[in-house]
């Protein structure tokens, strides 16, 4: 590929050109004239902008370093030629996306050029990634160090180990281990991932399990609670309909009888009755009324009359008598005759006396018998009785008389007995019928609310172990899932048995191999080394794809890169990426140096330009001194 002519509105160009010839351009421009920033525009006419970067490591993103200062949108042209044919390369910008909208077309007839896309332009026509075609053929002054970007070094191992840039052992090593580490790394990894949902899918299938052993025995328990509170209702509605119906018995046979309030009137004037004397006094017999009070008042009145004197003549008298018949004895006749006749008188009188108090107290006690009392008091209490017992009789008898309206046969109190406490015990019985009725409600109420409230219980439980087990998936489809993910696993043990198999081989396979690693590009850089350095130093060591030592051709030591001079270690670097490019890149990619020989010297860069002048490809070699007497 050869670059004809550039036409660039990028960062500080404005619509500039850059015309370019066959073989080496040394394009001298002073500083801030735009070196670096046509070396930028290339690479974003071959590769685009990368309108999602950000800046990193204190450098600008592209879109953000590089926008014009015009303020125009991004834009640019390159004309080239590439396999016979001269292509015209456009980019713009559209909706805020730097060099997004791509053409390519042929120069000579204006037709599109079908396989060249925006994506794919820097790859069809370098034939690299960006990446390697930066740490390559674009070489920066101070940037020529090659680090070991995965590209890179994935390309270098490919030419050193077999002499192809594909089929890379490496990256088969890679893409086996990480197949490997995608079955197990560690704790992670498909293979752990899949034990682990084993072990939940167990414990679910377990957990499931117990949850279906405790819906079925729910669902017996439920079936039993219902039969037996079926059968536990049915008694109580039983009991309950025949409390109803002794109730409505009790109470039809209650409702012949008097009234609750008139049957206790009843009852009270029977116990009155009942509570006169069995015989009244003989002093109150035939009497009543006002009759019998005014002989109770007479007999009362005569108690409390005070009695006769006591009969003092007689001890009188019979001192009288004492005395005349002493004195009769004494000879004295007619004083003792007069005192006896006197003391006669007086016995006599005094036994009169005494004679009418007896008979008065005589009368009292025959009154007090009559009354049958102890007392005028007693004899007052026994007429006020007597009066109460005529009027109990007459209320006994208007109480038999309301009574036969019940029963004709009532002759007596004890027919009216045996009539009211047979009333008071339909009553009674009435009155627990219908006790006994509401707490056979109650029972029946309760029994049902009891069953129901059990059975509601059970259905909650049952309910909520019948959710859970659905929202764990039923034991059936984790049954299932546990199946497969035990065959999951045995197929992911056999792949990690097989890539690790794979990685031993390729190992094994890689150690055969290592015997060639690098020649070729130790030999050719060794060549290029021998040149720019004038034969001071004609080899190079490389680890793992990195420079880490050169020999001195005089005395064949190696020297250190800490060793060198910063010049020394430059063209030993260029002479690297000088190789590299004659490796990695097809032969008519053009190189791309920004500054690159700064640190050289006169002589060697006399030298670099004589091998950039030797290589086959077009060469961009922008420089702010001038190097046109080094040709």
């Amino acid at each position: 590929m050869e670059l004809i002519s550039l036409r660039a509105t990028f960062g500080c160009l404005d619509d500039a050109t850059l015309s370019l010839a066959p073989g080496c351009n040394v394009l001298h421009l002073p500083n801030g004239a735009g070196k670096s920033t046509w070396t930028a525009f290339l690479m974003a006419m071959f590769y685009g902008v990368d309108s999602a970067e950000r800046a990193k490591g204190g450098q600008l993103p592209v879109r953000k370093k590089y926008a014009p200062w015009t303020g125009k949108p991004m834009a640019g042209t390159v004309r080239l030629r590439h396999a016979g044919r001269e292509l015209i390369l456009q980019r713009t910008s559209e909706g805020g996306r730097p060099m997004a909208v791509f053409q390519a077309y042929d120069a000579q007839t204006g037709q599109a050029v079908e396989e060249l896309t925006g994506v794919n332009c820097g790859q069809v026509l370098l034939g690299v990634e960006r990446a390697v075609f930066e740490r390559t053929a674009l070489l920066r002054g101070g940037q020529l160090a090659v680090d070991e970007e995965a590209q890179l070094l994935r390309r270098l191992q490919n030419l050193a180990a077999t002499g192809r840039e594909s089929d890379s052992a490496q990256e088969a090593a890679q893409q086996l281990k990480a197949w490997k580490n995608r079955c197990r790394y560690h704790a992670g990894g498909l293979i752990p991932e899949t034990e682990a949902a084993i072990s939940d899918c167990r414990a679910r299938l377990s957990q499931l399990e117990a949850l279906e052993r405790e819906r079925a025995a729910l669902t017996e328990k439920l079936r039993e609670n219902e039969a037996a509170a079926q059968a536990q209702c049915s008694a109580a509605q039983a009991e309950a309909a025949q409390a109803a119906r002794r109730a409505r018995e009790a109470a039809t046979a209650a409702a012949d009888g008097p009234e609750e309030g008139e049957l206790r009137r009843l009852l009270q004037a029977l116990r009155e009755a009942r509570d006169v004397a069995a015989v009244p006094p003989p002093a109150a017999a035939g009497l009543q009324g006002d009759a019998l009070e005014e002989k109770a008042r007479e007999a009362v009145a005569r108690l409390q009359k005070p009695l006769p004197a006591p009969a003092w003549q007689l001890p009188l008298g019979l001192a009288l008598l004492t005395a005349g018949l002493a004195l009769i004895f004494a000879g004295r006749i007619l004083p003792g005759a007069l005192l006896t006749a006197a003391g006669g008188a007086g016995v006599g009188w005094g036994l009169w006396a005494l004679m009418r108090r007896k008979k008065e107290k005589r009368a009292r006690q025959a009154i007090l018998t009559h009354w049958q009392a102890d007392s005028a008091e007693a004899i007052s209490a026994r007429a006020a009785q007597c009066r109460d017992d005529h009027r109990r009789l007459w209320a006994g008898e208007v109480l038999l008389e309301e009574l036969r309206a019940y029963d004709p046969a009532v002759q007596n109190l004890a027919d009216a007995e045996a009539l009211l406490m047979g009333l008071a015990g339909r009553r009674e019985t009435a009155a627990q019928a219908q006790a006994a009725q509401q707490e056979a409600e109650a029972r029946r109420w309760q029994a049902e609310a009891q069953a129901a409230q059990s059975a509601q219980g059970l259905r909650l439980a049952l309910a909520a172990c019948s959710g859970r087990i659905e929202a764990l998936g039923g034991s059936d489809g984790c049954r299932a899932r546990l199946e497969e993910l035990e065959n999951r696993r045995a197929v992911l043990l056999r792949r990690e048995r097989a890539l690790a198999l794979a990685l031993q081989a390729l190992e094994e396979a890689g150690k055969t191999l290592s015997a060639s690693y690098g020649p070729r590009l130790q030999e050719l850089t060794g060549r290029m080394l021998r040149a720019l350095t004038g034969g001071e130093y004609d080899a190079l060591t490389l680890e793992g794809g990195r420079l880490t030592a050169v020999r001195q051709a005089k005395t064949g030591l190696l020297r250190p890169l800490a060793a060198l001079s910063r010049g020394t270690e430059d063209q030993l670097y260029l002479a690297l990426r000088l190789a590299l490019t004659e490796l990695l890149l097809p032969p008519d990619v053009p190189l791309l140096l920004d500054d690159a020989l700064l640190t050289f010297d006169e002589w060697r860069t006399a030298a670099a330009l004589t091998c950039l002048s030797q290589t086959k490809r077009q060469v961009l070699l922008f420089t702010c001194r001038k190097l046109e007497d080094n040709l």
